[in-house]
């Protein structure tokens, strides 16, 4: 990675959007101690696109996106595998996901899947 843009908007919180995409976070979410209101963050679009543009310029590519796993789940323990909420918000992206599992800090696990499905997992090399 040479560079990690930031994306600050939430989608959720868009007044036109948010309902619905609170919808599909509340059908998929697993249950979890953390409340759904801090869960499912959505990239806002246009700032996918600025960032996509700022790669173009720079004569690089937008490989994917990351977000982290902090909460220990009964059925998966080491959260470092997308959930179907991750799936469903990553379909039809044409980016990675990259998840990082911050469970254990001392053992953080980093994971890439293409487009948020488990089973499509690439190799990642961290130095």
């Amino acid at each position: 990675a040479a560079e990690v843009l930031p994306l600050r908007r939430n989608l959720r919180s868009d007044p036109t959007q948010g309902a619905d995409l609170d919808a599909v976070v509340r059908e998929l979410a697993i249950e979890s101690r953390t409340p759904l209101e801090q869960r499912g963050w959505i990239a806002a679009p246009e700032e996918v696109m600025e960032a996509q543009e700022r790669c173009d310029a720079g004569g690089t590519f937008l490989f994917g996106s990351y977000h982290m796993h902090k909460v220990p789940w009964r059925q998966d323990p080491l959260r470092d595998t997308p959930t179907a909420l991750d799936t469903a918000l990553g379909a039809g992206q044409g980016l990675w996901m990259v998840i990082l599992s911050m469970v254990d800090p001392d053992r953080p696990i980093l994971r890439a899947f293409w487009e948020g499905r488990p089973e499509a997992e690439t190799r990642l090399l961290v130095s």
